[in-house]
């Protein structure tokens, strides 16, 4: 099974008659994890005080004794027991052991993010579950992890512009961060982005953050999650077994909070969410559409807007408009202007159901939308009282 390293090291601590007479469930490190215990950083082991051996000799009996405490949990839990998302009190006074359950498609159980290799080990008086290394025990939320490191001082900024520091303390929930360090917004781009607009930081957090618990461990080759607004993160492993997210590499993985987890990336996720209406525009290459704006002198005010839905025409939809009424649109501001504004409806109201009315920002004008389904395709029509540069079509 691999134990006699635990079991060396209870006989050193004056542990045996414990082990012995009382009943535990231990998560038992493999023998090779305790052989190489090295001074790790006590974010991944969770003391404050690390512990070192040296040829198998404890240096600090009362660490070692706390440390094989953190993974004895008084009483009998079988791999069938536990629950996804299950804490329980292990033997050392204020220590927790999460534990996590994922299908990828092969069923990974997890303890503080590290993974159970072998369970149901039954002795006389317990039950033994064998772990790749030392289980970390955490004593900081998420969001205390982050304030606690000098290499996210731009993330603990936009983190409490964007109201979510309290959110992230929250001990009944928990949470994945992928936290960009400070190095990651040192792109002039992406200060100017999440340092002007409100919405924007809030999308971009909210981005990196998703409200479940994600141990690297239970990353396969690819799949996806949702992150906290709804949109889908993708989550790979590539064949030298390093991790990423939307293809930002995950450099320093599983810093485990009492609430979640925190993975270091070396990049920012880019969301739709937080980008304005004419980098969106620009990325679908919707550029007819663009030099209206421009000509209009509408290009700021339509990235300013909030809470907005927009409508706009394809670049072949506006080809298509004779080029006499084109003409005179530009050449005519104001009537451009109307047109332009024509196509903005107040609310983010999403295309539902087969009839819809929108209330566009244009004073006492109206989009009604209809949705005609077939087998293979959905064709969204709009239908308008005044002209639009869709010919009623967009």
């Amino acid at each position: 099974m691999g134990a006699l390293k635990f079991v060396s090291m209870a006989e050193k601590t004056g542990m045996t008659e414990s082990l012995h007479s009382q009943n535990f469930t231990i998560f038992c490190p493999i023998n090779k994890a305790l052989e190489r215990i090295v001074k790790e950083d006590d974010k991944q082991l969770g003391n404050k005080i690390v512990v070192k051996f040296d040829r198998h000799r404890v240096k600090k009996k009362k660490m070692l004794h706390n440390l094989l405490m953190e993974h004895m949990v008084p009483g009998f839990y079988k791999i069938d027991d536990f629950r996804d998302g299950q804490t329980i009190d292990a033997e050392k006074p204020n220590s927790k052991i999460r534990i996590n359950m994922y299908y990828t498609p092969e069923k990974i159980v997890t303890a503080n993010c590290v993974p159970i290799l072998a369970g149901d080990h039954f002795a006389r008086n317990g039950i033994i579950h064998v772990v790749q290394k030392i289980l970390p025990i955490p004593t900081r939320t998420v969001a205390d992890i982050i304030a606690g490191d000098v290499q996210f001082s731009v993330l603990k900024r936009m983190l409490s512009r964007a109201g979510l520091v309290q959110a992230l303390r929250n001990p009944n929930k928990t949470f994945t961060v992928f936290a960009p360090t400070d190095s990651a917004f040192s792109h002039p781009f992406l200060e100017s982005e999440s340092n002007t607009n409100e919405r924007c930081t809030v999308s971009v957090m909210k981005h990196h953050i998703i409200d479940h618990m994600i141990c690297s461990s239970a990353i396969p080759r690819f799949a996806k999650s949702l992150n906290m607004i709804g949109e889908l993160l993708s989550l790979s492993r590539d064949e030298y077994n390093k991790l990423y997210v939307d293809d930002v590499q995950i450099v320093v993985k599983d810093l485990v909070g009492t609430n979640g987890v925190v993975h270091i990336i070396d990049g920012v996720l880019s969301t739709r969410q937080a980008k304005s209406a004419s980098a969106v525009l620009e990325e679908y290459g919707l550029n007819e559409f663009l030099k209206l704006l421009e000509v209009a002198n509408l290009k700021n005010f339509y990235d300013s807007l909030e809470n907005v839905t927009f409508f706009i025409p394809s670049n072949e939809a506006i080809r298509a408009v004779p080029a006499g009424l084109l003409e005179s649109l530009m050449s005519n501001i104001n009537s451009l202007f109307s047109v332009l504004l024509y196509h903005v409806a107040d609310g983010t109201t999403q295309i539902k159901t087969p009839e819809q009315i929108f209330y566009s920002k244009l004073e006492n004008t109206s989009i009604r939308a209809q949705v005609h389904s077939s087998n293979s395709s959905v064709i969204v029509v709009i239908y308008s009282t005044r002209s639009t540069l869709t010919s009623d079509r967009g």
